[in-house]
């Protein structure tokens, strides 16, 4: 069997993000209706968005992911 890009959604490959410093509440909203929309499994957001994203996100079939020392790195653990 040939698999061929007709038989693949590539959303299921998609980890939505917003990484923006400056996002507001109804960015982080939209990205949340963005994420169950289009079916991606999980939006990427900051580790202060977690708590509101989860809440948004719960039963919907859309994961939180987040970053620790984004975008300098500079932490050290």
């Amino acid at each position: 069997m040939v698999i061929t890009a007709r038989d693949i959604n590539i959303a299921d490959y998609i980890d939505h993000s917003l990484l923006n410093p400056m996002a507001t509440e109804k960015d982080l909203e939209e990205c949340c209706r963005q994420g169950i929309d289009c079916a991606f499994p999980a939006i990427c957001i900051y580790p202060c968005q977690v708590k509101r994203a989860v809440s948004i996100l719960y039963d919907q079939g859309v994961k939180v992911a987040t970053v620790i020392g984004f975008p300098t790195g500079s932490t050290t653990s």
